[in-house]
């Protein structure tokens, strides 16, 4: 009798360890997108003089070596994060519109407030593993840049091409806004949308790209991305 007991006992818990690792239920696929929605920026000065001289920016290609990407919400306990697989990542736009991949995860459904990541830089022993790699390889370089801009500005008509490059580090938190509502129905996609205007301008006046100004435009980094909710069809 105890036998069978035992038996029946093994038996319930080998269909309930089933049923929790084949079940989807109260699970959302998370995929996170990049994009810019925008790509030029012009100077908002009521005045006719500009104190960089520059009329207006185009940027064509916007790169950004990240890690860590994590979802921050609530549930009815306490709060929770949820981590997607480590990096590195490459959180890119460009000027012709589209949408590029990071990364994909699957959390529970419920309600998210930020997703957060860091702004990374490769260590040493990282870097080399990259070098001349078709995505990772212009950040596997001995400067270590984090932050590639290219682009073109125009200045009392005349054009001119920059390259802005950063080796800078930050943790990175965006709010959803509206709350983030993930649920099990669909694919939820997270578009980390770049804003060259909140990047480029200062005090309604485009900052210069140039050296003497990379400082100025590093500052600006964390208000210049925003993540939204993207449907598609």
């Amino acid at each position: 009798m105890m036998k069978k007991i035992i038996l029946l006992s093994a038996l319930v818990f080998l269909l309930s360890c089933q049923d929790d690792t084949t079940s989807s239920n109260g699970m959302a696929d998370v995929k996170v997108i990049s994009s810019m929605s925008s790509k030029s920026v012009y100077s908002n000065s009521s005045s006719g003089f500009q104190s960089h001289g520059v009329d207006s920016l185009i940027v064509t290609n916007f790169r950004i070596l990240i890690s860590s990407l994590k979802l921050h919400g609530y549930n009815e306990e306490s709060e929770k994060y949820e981590s997607f697989k480590t990096g590195p990542y490459v959180l890119k736009a460009d000027s012709t519109g589209n949408f590029y991949y990071l990364s994909e995860h699957t959390v529970p459904t419920g309600d998210y407030d930020k997703i957060k990541f860091e702004i990374h830089k490769f260590p040493e022993s990282e870097r080399v593993q990259y070098i001349g790699d078709t995505l990772f390889g212009e950040f596997a370089t001995n400067d270590k840049y984090t932050i590639l801009i290219d682009g073109y500005y125009y200045e009392d008509g005349e054009k001119f091409s920059f390259e802005f490059k950063s080796n800078k580090t930050e943790n990175l938190t965006l709010k959803f806004d509206p709350i983030l509502q993930l649920d099990d129905d669909e694919v939820n996609n997270i578009d980390l949308d770049i804003y060259p205007e909140l990047l480029f301008v200062e005090g309604g006046v485009i900052i210069k790209p140039i050296e003497d100004n990379w400082k100025d435009i590093e500052k600006n980094i964390h208000k210049s991305i925003k993540a939204l909710k993207k449907h598609f069809k």
